[in-house]
This record gives structure tokens, C-alpha cells and sequence, in this order.
């Protein structure tokens, strides 16, 4: 839970919509929620979604997003420069 609030943060359920955005996979927030909580195993490592918890809710950033898709194999690096550039907007 490293997020800092100076960076533009989003709730888990627009942050479905951004991944969504970079890479076409259409998870809820739900499937946010594990991530962020239990984490997605990637080459018998376990991965979490970097968030922080304000007023109740979980809140990642675009740029947290962008790396946790990165290293679980999701994205890849030519597809998160760009996009994370054109979302960033």
C-alpha cells in the first residue's frame, strides 16, 4: 500500500475501466479487490496491486495499474508507455 495521494488516484471500479482502456481484458472491481488483497501468482511469485484505502474505498493509481499489469504479463512495455500516456491526459 505505497500509493501517495499526490499522484491522481481512482477507485477499483474505474480502475476496471482503465485496464479495460490498456488492455482489453474486462475485469470487475471485484477481481480488483483480489489483486490488490491476495495478489495474482506470476512465475511462483505473488503480485499485488499497489493501493490505498481513503473514506472506505481502496484507491489505486494509473501508473500502479500500469505496473502491476507490466510485471504480471498483461501489458507489454511498448503497450504501457503508450497507453499510460494517452490516459494520463
Amino acid at each position: 500500500m505505497k500509493t501517495t495521494h499526490t499522484e491522481s488516484t481512482v477507485t477499483l471500479g474505474a480502475a476496471a475501466l482503465v485496464v479495460h482502456e490498456m488492455t482489453g481484458m474486462k475485469p470487475t472491481r471485484a477481481t480488483l479487490w483480489n489483486w490488490a488483497r491476495h495478489g495474482l501468482r506470476t512465475n511462483g511469485t505473488w503480485l499485488k496491486l499497489e493501493t490505498t484505502q481513503a473514506g472506505g474505498f481502496l484507491l489505486t493509481t494509473r501508473a500502479d495499474l500500469a505496473r502491476f499489469l507490466k510485471a504480471t504479463g498483461k501489458l507489454k512495455a511498448t503497450q504501457t508507455e503508450q497507453k499510460c500516456e494517452e490516459i494520463a491526459v
